[in-house]
């Protein structure tokens, strides 16, 4: 697949997004009391850390590596 530079460096920030949008909610799980809380905000680090996954492989196709 070929992607524009423009198209590279808008999924290089999604990934990094999603990236710290799986840390803030990993955050929120651990410090979270009450456990249904606790249980969305670990499902949503996990689809967070899905999506910058997949989106990281999307980049290393076109020959990108993120650091």
């Amino acid at each position: 697949m070929q992607l524009s530079q423009k198209e590279l460096i808008y999924l290089q920030e999604l990934a990094k997004l999603e990236g710290l949008q799986a840390a803030r909610a990993s955050f929120y799980a651990q410090n979270a009391s009450d456990p249904s809380l606790k249980s969305l905000f670990s499902q949503i680090s996990s689809n967070c850390s899905q999506h910058a996954s997949s989106i990281n492989n999307l980049l290393s196709q076109a020959g990108i590596t993120m650091h």
